[in-house]
């Protein structure tokens, strides 16, 4: 009788702590959904800035976020995608031009040339040669992708 009660008792705090279990699953759950606007949707980087700019003219407030991946959006739209999204360019997506500065060396200019490109801007490349202006904007690409 004592080992019938005992398994009683023990049926019972495994019952309690099966719904205790399952309580602490939910309000994680929950608490999860609640931090989800603070974190960048593709790889989890945090929110580093969010303000909202008022536009009179067109009657409505927009709210900017900017995630520490580089992620940006206004009002939940996508703006410049994470560098991780599948979204993000490629750098094939660019055409490179170059141009002789004069006494100063050469100049590389990326080109957009697709939508996904023209969200992500590269800056101009400066060099000696043709190749170290190059080399200056595929490095600057690299950098915004994640890399070194």
């Amino acid at each position: 009788m004592r080992d019938t009660a005992y398994a009683k008792e023990l049926a019972r705090a495994l019952s309690d702590l099966e719904e205790r279990f399952e309580r602490t699953n939910e309000e994680l759950q929950k608490t999860h959904e609640e931090l989800a606007p603070y974190k960048c949707s593709d790889c989890g980087a945090p929110l580093v800035s969010s303000h909202q700019q008022d536009f009179p003219e067109h009657h409505c407030i927009v709210t900017f976020d900017t995630f520490a991946c580089g992620h940006q959006t206004s009002d939940g739209f996508t703006e410049r995608p994470c560098p991780k999204s599948p979204n993000f360019p490629r750098l094939e997506d660019y055409e490179f031009s170059y141009k002789e500065d004069t006494g100063q060396g050469w100049l590389c200019y990326a080109k957009p040339n697709t939508t996904a490109a023209r969200s992500v801007h590269l800056p101009v490349g400066h060099g000696r040669t043709q190749e170290d202006a190059e080399r200056y904007v595929r490095d600057a690409y690299e950098r915004l992708r994640g890399g070194s």
